[in-house]
């Protein structure tokens, strides 16, 4: 990463984390705007130094986008289930919701494309509120795995990223 492009983005860190951080303070003061800058300086030029030997990866080509377009349509399935479980419980007419744990496989392939794409299709089977991946096994001589549980049904978007 070139110089002007890690001061560009040292500046951005540290204009959004002192916003953030004056955004928390009840009271804001000259002190807390000092305290602030400050701060919010160190943190930024940590991550600008973090951020520097990496390159930002491009979108994965191999999973196409329009594979999960239906992930807003599973989180408002989603919340709707959990929110029905939930007034379930509280009303007393329900028992513990029944969630699954799921074997999926990931996409296969070598490199670090098909890294990103697994990395990319683990991240769309966690978005929904009513999935979360609790282990990737990857091992040499098998594919790629999740282990996903679910409460629900199973979003069309997670059945799109995995095999």
């Amino acid at each position: 990463m070139t110089v002007p492009r890690l001061v560009l983005l040292a500046a951005g860190w540290w204009l959004l984390l002192l916003a953030f951080y004056l955004v928390l303070v009840s009271h804001v003061t000259a002190l807390e705007i000092a305290v602030g800058l400050g701060i919010a300086l160190t943190t930024a030029l940590v991550a600008a130094a973090a951020a520097g030997p990496f390159r930002p990866a491009s979108p994965p080509r191999v999973l196409e986008w329009r594979r999960v377009w239906w992930l807003p349509v599973d989180m408002a399935r989603d919340t709707a289930v959990l929110v029905a479980i939930t007034l379930r419980r509280v009303v007393g007419r329900g028992g513990a919701p029944e969630g699954r744990v799921e074997r999926r496989g990931l996409p296969p392939g070598e490199g670090r494309e098909a890294a990103g794409v697994r990395a990319y299709a683990v991240l769309v089977l966690s978005a929904s509120p009513g999935s979360y991946v609790l282990a990737v096994d990857s091992r040499d001589d098998d594919p790629d795995e999740v282990a996903l549980h679910l409460v629900g049904p199973s979003g069309r978007a997670g059945r799109a990223v995995t095999r």
